[in-house]
C-alpha cells in the first residue's frame, strides 16, 4: 500500500507502507487549507491560491496542473469517476479523475464556498457562507 502525506516542510510525501519507505517527495506545492486526494492511481493536490496539480502516484511526476482565479479551502470529493471541486467564488469544478487535462465543467451557486461539501451516495450537501444547499434528484 501506499501513504500520502503533507510533510510540515511543505511538500507531500508518498510512502510505501510495507517497506516503510519514502517513494517520492512533491515539493511543487503543498495543501496548505484543503487536503490532496487520491482516485485512479493519481493524486490531486488543491492550493488556495488556485492551482490544482495532478500528480502520478507511483511517480510523483506531475500530469498536468489547472489553474483558476479563485482557490480552494473546501476540500475536494471523489463521485463516481469524478472529481468534484467548489472554489472560494461559490464555482464547482467537476473533473474527470482519469482526464489527460482538466478541462473542468464549472457552474456557479453564486456565494462563497469554504466547508468541504458531503456526499451521501444520493444528494450532495453545500455550505456557502449564508445557505446549505443539497444537490441532489427529488
Amino acid at each position: 500500500g501506499r501513504l500520502y502525506a503533507v510533510s510540515p516542510a511543505d511538500a507531500v510525501i508518498a510512502i510505501n507502507l510495507n517497506k516503510g519507505e519514502k517513494l517520492w517527495e512533491y515539493v511543487n506545492v503543498a495543501p496548505d487549507v484543503a487536503s490532496p486526494i487520491a482516485a485512479n492511481g493519481r493524486l490531486f493536490i488543491p492550493s488556495s491560491y488556485g492551482i490544482l496539480h495532478c500528480v502520478d502516484g507511483e511517480t510523483g511526476n506531475t500530469l498536468w496542473e489547472y489553474d483558476q482565479p479563485e482557490g480552494w479551502y473546501a476540500s475536494p470529493l471523489l463521485i463516481g469517476d469524478y472529481l468534484v471541486l467548489f472554489d472560494r467564488s461559490g464555482a464547482s469544478q467537476i473533473i474527470a479523475a482519469g482526464a489527460d487535462s482538466a478541462q473542468p465543467i464549472i457552474n456557479q451557486i453564486g456565494e462563497a464556498v469554504e466547508a468541504t461539501p458531503a456526499w451521501n451516495g444520493t444528494t450532495l450537501f453545500v455550505r456557502t457562507a449564508t445557505r446549505l444547499i443539497a444537490l441532489g434528484e427529488k
